[in-house]
């Protein structure tokens, strides 16, 4: 944490845009206004500028969030991101042998489904761009594993 920005772990089956309940157990939104006040920290009650917020996590997801706290901090961000100034790499554990390194696009189109909102590649839907760097290979009994660096080039779900 610093003055204008906090990272926050957050766990799996909370909600980045606490905006609504639909998919989660707990809003993240809601739980860093009873850490922050709002007369002192207004942006995080700001649903205009995503409460400060500058990127998310699927809702079943865990991981780091960063969150401006200050408008000075998040307009900043938002411009690096806009930019490509920032490094979006997640590491994920995959079932099977994926190639050592590589991009991968795709045209992704969301759909909201009952309680989870997934995504499946179809023509019509918007392009996806993400970077594979894979970190190892391992055998557990028949299963293959390989640990993957994720690079995202475009914030959509991948």
């Amino acid at each position: 944490e610093s003055e204008d920005l906090v990272v926050v772990s957050k766990p799996p089956h909370w909600q980045v845009d606490s905006s609504t309940d639909r998919n989660s157990e707990a809003p993240l939104g809601a739980f860093l206004q009873n850490i922050f006040p709002a007369r002192q920290w207004p942006l995080l009650k700001d649903e205009a500028n995503t409460k400060g917020f500058l990127h998310r996590l699927d809702v079943p997801s865990s991981g780091l969030i960063l969150v401006a706290k200050t408008y000075a901090a998040y307009f900043d961000l938002r411009l690096q991101l806009q930019k490509g100034e920032m490094l979006r790499e997640y590491v994920v554990l995959c079932h099977g042998w994926l190639p050592r390194r590589g991009p991968v696009t795709a045209r992704v189109h969301t759909l909201q489904g009952g309680f989870t909102d997934y995504s499946r590649v179809t023509g019509e839907g918007r392009v996806a761009c993400s970077r594979l760097k894979t970190l190892s290979y391992c055998m557990i009994g028949t299963s293959a594993l390989c640990l993957v660096a994720v690079q995202l080039v475009t914030g959509r779900m991948h």
